[in-house]
């Protein structure tokens, strides 16, 4: 009797060893999916441009849903401008649209309205997370739903504009807006699944390659058919062309993940414009170290003229003293001309 319980026992705990060793993987997977989609993101006020510091500078407030969420966005324009030329700007994972105020500003001066928006779990949208990088495409198809709506346009009169986790929403969506015929993708991925497995690392300083079959689980459980979104297929099925720009110093979107993925998987498709940098990190692609400088002393002289700088929020008697501070004759001090003539050269072509 005594060694059928010791045999018993020992079978016991080497199985229970092998479900804890075949459990924790994904303890682990639950935990960086946590760590990464499941919380909220503010901007911070060294990077929250007003709408009112730019002269001539329109907006109209809007609030659209995705899922269950209120998400708000704005439309933006000048005075004077041509309402068949639109551009939907899809931010980056964690970015609220005013940190972007700055580059929607440069594209309204050429007479575009641009439509940004905050996604699901940033500044002004509800969420308490986003719970995986497929979520920028339904809050981008949703902006899509809405605009076009809205203004009672089709596909054909759009253009899309995205940055990072937006780039990849706004490629991975080329296959259901096959008209849309002009889309830029900033410091692209091809899919979060490929990201993650080129770059966890730098994400969340943990090897992350082991989880992914666990975290692909997890997207296919929130997102569905969505989640196997990839922006290389994507540009198979599309009829416009795409402009991907990429720097070869970004640590945090590789070029292995986007455009060098792409120029692999799609070698002979003329439709892809692509624009390498050398001398860029991920937060430069926009920018040249004047514009950067000038940006920083822009927001050191906000800091140092508010009541209280230590706050995160804007405080409306200091976003009034700085009304029209920047003007068509400084803008283009805040961006990297160069990339910005890309960009608008593309689109107006």
């Amino acid at each position: 009797m005594k060694e059928l319980l010791k045999s018993f026992f020992k079978e016991a705990i080497d199985n229970l060893k092998k479900d804890v060793k075949k459990e924790t993987p994904k303890v682990i997977a639950d935990g960086i999916i946590t760590a990464l989609f499941y919380h909220r993101h503010e901007t911070k006020l060294k990077d929250y441009f007003s709408e009112r510091w730019f002269s001539d500078f329109h907006f109209q407030k809007e609030y659209f849903r995705s899922e269950k969420n209120i998400l708000a966005g704005s439309y933006f324009y000048k005075k004077d401008f041509d309402k068949d030329k639109i551009i939907i700007f899809s931010p980056a994972y964690g970015k609220g649209y005013h940190q972007y105020l700055d580059f929607i500003y440069a594209l309204t001066r050429y007479g575009y309205v641009v439509f940004s928006y905050d996604m699901t779990a940033v500044d002004e949208s509800e969420g308490k997370g986003i719970k995986g990088f497929p979520q920028a495409i339904l809050d981008l198809e949703e902006a899509i739903r809405f605009v076009k709506k809205d203004r009672g346009i089709k596909d054909e009169k759009l253009s899309l504009i995205g940055e990072y986790s937006g780039a990849y929403a706004v490629g991975a969506l080329a296959k259901d807006h096959p008209l849309i015929p002009k889309i830029v993708l900033i410091s692209p991925f091809n899919s979060g699944s490929d990201l993650l497995k080129m770059n966890g690392y730098e994400l969340i300083h943990e090897n992350i390659k082991p989880y992914i079959k666990y975290i692909d689980h997890h997207d296919e459980k929130c997102f569905g058919p969505i989640s196997r979104y990839t922006v290389s297929k994507s540009m198979r099925y599309s009829k416009g062309e795409f402009l991907v720009i990429q720097s070869s110093l970004d640590l945090i979107s590789p070029l292995e993940t986007g455009m060098n993925l792409f120029k692999a998987k799609l070698p002979k498709w003329k439709r892809i414009n692509y624009l390498l940098l050398e001398d860029k990190t991920h937060d430069e692609v926009l920018y040249n170290k004047q514009s950067l400088k000038a940006k920083s002393n822009a927001f050191k002289k906000y800091s140092s003229e508010s009541k209280n700088p230590s706050s995160n929020k804007l405080l409306p008697a200091n976003i009034e003293s700085f009304r029209n501070y920047f003007d068509e004759s400084v803008y283009l001090n805040l961006l990297d001309k160069n990339i910005l003539s890309s960009i608008i050269n593309f689109i107006s072509k």
